[in-house]
Parts: C-alpha cells; sequence; structure tokens
C-alpha cells in the first residue's frame, strides 16, 4: 500500500510534510531513526503510519500518562486500535490488555513498564520500538534511571525490532547518549532547526513580579514555567484572584492533572503555572506566551519550554527572567545532581543565549550536529 493511501485514509491528510516521507521510508527498509523535530513537525506521524503497514506490535515508550492518553484518543478517532498500560490502571485491567494484546496495534508504557516482570512475559515480540520524547533518556542518570535500561528490554525480545526515537531537541553531544542507551545501530538521523520563526523571545534583567503582572495582563493564554512545585502553586495562589489560573507538577494526582490540563486547553485566556512535567506532547495550539520565570539548566529545556507556544503558527513570545534569583534557583538544582561540571557548562549556555542578540544565529550553532 502507498504511503500517501495509508497517510490520507487514517489521517486525512493528501501529502507529507517534509521530512515525513524519506524517515518512513528508512524504517519500512528496517533501519533505525532518530527525528529531531520542532514541536508541532508531525513526529507522531512519523512512526504510525510505518506501524500501520509493519506487521506485528507497535510498542512506545512514553514519559508522561497525559501524553499516552492524548495519543490513544486521537488513534482511537481515526479508528486504530490503540491502548496505554500505565499506574493509573487497576491490575485487573493492565492484566486484561496483556492477555488481548494482539488486538491492539499500538501500546504505549513508561519506560518503568519496560522492567515489569508480568509485561516481559506477555510482550515478547515488538515489530517497531519508539522512544518518543526522546530527550528524556538524558536524564535517566538523577532521574526515572529506566530510561538507561531500554537496551535490557530489547534484549530479552524473540527478535530486535526496529527502533525510532523522536524528540525537539538534541545537540551534538546529547545524539551521542541517546544512539547509545536507546542501543540504535547506523541510525539514519535527521534534524531540523528546534524553533518556529512565529516565536520571539524576550529577556529582562530586573523587576521580575512587576514584569510577571504586565505579561499576563495581556490577557493571552500563558504558560508560567518554574523549577519548583512550591513556585508553581506560590504564583497560582497569588494570580488566581485575578485570572483564570491553573497549575500542573508531577507530583499531583491523575484526576488534577487531567482537571488542570483540560481546564487551560479550554479556556481562551488561561494562565497555568508548571513545572517542566507541563509540556511533553501537550496538543494546546494557541498558547501566545511562555513565561520563563525561572532560569531552564540547559538550552534543550529552554527551547523545550518555549515551543509549546505558537503551534498555530500565529505571532507568539517567550519571555525569559535572568535576574540573579532565577540563576541561584537554576544553581541549586545542579549542585543536587550528577554532573555537575558538564551541567554547569550547560547553564552558561543559557545565560550566554540570554545576552546574544542574534538568537536564531545561536540556536543553529548550539543545536548543530556538524
Amino acid at each position: 500500500m502507498e504511503l500517501e493511501v495509508v497517510l490520507e485514509k487514517y489521517f486525512g491528510y493528501s501529502s507529507f510534510r517534509e521530512p515525513q516521507k524519506k524517515i518512513i521510508e528508512e524504517i519500512l527498509k528496517g533501519r533505525d531513526t532518530l527525528t529531531i523535530l520542532p514541536t508541532g513537525g508531525g513526529k507522531s506521524i512519523i512512526y504510525q503510519v510505518p506501524g500501520l503497514i509493519l506487521e506485528g506490535l507497535v510498542l512506545v515508550v512514553s514519559p508522561l500518562v497525559s501524553l499516552m492518553r492524548d495519543q490513544v484518543e486521537n488513534l482511537k478517532k481515526n479508528k486504530i486500535k490503540a491502548c496505554f498500560i500505565n499506574s493509573e490502571q487497576d491490575v485487573y485491567e493492565r492484566r486484561y490488555i496483556l492477555n488481548n494484546l494482539s488486538k491492539y496495534k499500538f501500546v504505549y508504557v513508561s519506560a518503568e513498564r519496560l522492567e515489569n516482570e508480568e509485561f516481559l512475559r506477555y510482550v515478547k515480540e515488538v515489530s517497531l520500538l519508539v522512544v518518543d520524547e526522546a530527550h528524556t533518556i538524558k536524564w535517566g542518570a538523577d532521574f526515572r534511571k529506566s530510561l538507561y535500561h531500554i537496551t535490557n528490554f530489547v534484549n530479552k525480545l524473540i527478535k530486535r525490532p526496529i527502533i525510532a526515537c523522536f524528540t525537539a531537541t538534541l545537540n551534538k553531544q546529547e545524539v551521542k547518549l541517546i544512539v547509545n542507551k536507546a542501543g540504535l545501530n547506523n541510525p539514519f538521523i535527521t534534524s531540523y532547526l528546534p524553533i518556529k520563526n512565529n516565536l520571539s523571545f524576550k529577556v529582562y534583567k530586573r523587576y521580575k513580579k512587576h514584569t510577571l503582572d504586565l505579561i499576563l495582563k495581556q490577557k493571552k493564554k500563558t504558560i508560567v514555567y518554574t523549577l519548583t512545585r512550591k513556585k508553581a502553586f506560590e504564583l497560582y495562589n497569588i494570580y488566581k484572584k485575578y485570572y483564570d489560573c491553573y497549575y500542573y507538577h508531577g507530583a499531583l494526582s491523575s484526576e488534577i492533572k487531567k482537571k488542570n490540563y483540560l481546564g487551560f486547553k479550554n479556556s481562551d485566556k488561561g494562565v497555568i503555572f508548571a513545572t517542566n512535567s507541563f509540556g511533553m506532547g501537550i496538543d494546546i495550539t494557541n498558547i501566545r506566551n511562555i513565561v520563563l520565570y525561572d532560569l531552564p539548566i540547559n538550552m534543550s529545556d529552554l527551547i523545550q519550554q518555549a515551543g509549546r507556544a505558537g503551534r498555530d503558527g500565529l505571532a507568539s513570545t517567550c519571555y525569559i527572567f535572568i535576574q540573579k534569583s532565577s540563576i541561584e534557583t537554576s544553581l541549586s538544582f545542579i549542585y543536587n545532581s550528577s554532573e555537575q561540571k558538564e551541567k554547569i557548562k550547560e547553564l552558561n549556555a543559557v545565560i550566554k543565549f540570554c545576552y546574544t542578540k542574534d538568537k536564531e544565529v545561536f540556536i543553529k550553532k548550539y543545536f548543530s550536529l556538524e
């Protein structure tokens, strides 16, 4: 079946965007791939189309329950058999899915599930293994160590699957890490500049609270990113009196996460105060402003967060606060992690970016794979 026929039948598009088709062709040849495309660049289509053509199960490793839910709901709308297995489900629901795996084409799981003994007893053959938001693999040293052990799962399968990794941001050093930790064999690597032309940056060195007041008075759909859960909740409590506000971080219950996500998504001028757990795969196209209230600790996080704005192609802005307090908060995160020397170097790149006039040139150079 021609690729365009599958694309139109299941997804309603008559043609592929650049460079979707070329990557799909490489996957169908049996080649591992690493795809680095900006947020909203159509990464899901790149594994879903070949997944429908290949015989057997497509297993998608995804970092967030909300992301799994969105992807599965979208596939079901297109009459594609899909499910997820995660901690929200009780043991009977998970076991039912495992006993009926042959009914599904796409199964979404966390990296931790790949180490689960019960899961391993049921999943012996996979045609395509997808690692979504693959930049999270670099967090494996300090956070979610299962991300560092994907190859252990692959080695337990009857036959090695094709492996396809996707993300919006990786620099040259990070590419080497992901290729190694994901066990990619001679991968076909595609990298596009991880920023959109409709997104502008504004940097503020003083008057943090006053500047945030002015930004929120624009009454545009806004994400305010903080490094700590405490700060996100603190700001939410301050501004909920004046705006349609929500908050989001990884320690919230699944019910509250879902409620706040949907509330913000369906709001025309909502504001959400969140840590970086709110972002990956979030399918909201009309976000106009991003505020980096605390300074991200590396360029990948900065671009990932900024890239949440303007997915509809309309003019959007990322505001960055680089006051002394912001830098001190970022440093406190680094001092509590491993590989401090390398991470301080990454934070220095963020600071340099903030003071650089031509930010597009800086981004191109920083994320170049040459």
